[in-house]
């Protein structure tokens, strides 16, 4: 039998600029706000808030270019953050891809919004089965 957990959001009508979902999650027991991306291909974490917050998670460099996220192609880099949670979710060791977000974060700060942590994407979604709905503001992911 499969467990799961459902997890509140926050959906954002910003006008002239979409739906814009948020979840709450916790890095190594930080909190951070993480913006659900459906569109994007893979999760990714900001290089400066992970720099600035969480002190203990290591940053690699990577060979490989990120392309996406409203540019052409960006340095990538890597990191195992020691936990990662959302709602009842609890993952140890968690491999993260780690990108420099500013862009995503000033236009966000312009619309006096809070900075996000990362983007979760749909390798994240389709792993954890999950559910958004819109109605009542939740995600439901797999317990595994």
């Amino acid at each position: 039998m499969k467990y799961r957990t459902k997890i509140k959001l926050k959906i954002l009508d910003i006008k002239g600029n979409g739906i814009h979902v948020f979840v709450n999650a916790k890095i190594n027991k930080h909190k951070c706000l993480l913006l659900i991306d459906t569109g994007a291909s893979k999760s990714v974490f900001d290089k400066s808030s992970i720099e600035s917050n969480l002190i203990n998670s290591k940053i690699d460099k990577s060979d490989e270019l990120s392309v996406g996220l409203g540019t052409d192609s960006m340095e990538s880099m890597t990191s195992c953050f020691k936990s990662f949670e959302i709602g009842k979710l609890k993952i140890k060791n968690f491999d993260t891809v780690i990108l420099d977000l500013k862009h995503i974060n000033q236009s966000y700060e312009s619309l006096g919004m809070s900075e996000i942590f990362g983007v979760i994407g749909s390798d994240f979604l389709k792993k954890y089965n999950a559910i958004i709905n819109y109605k009542d503001k939740s995600l439901r992911l797999d317990l595994k």
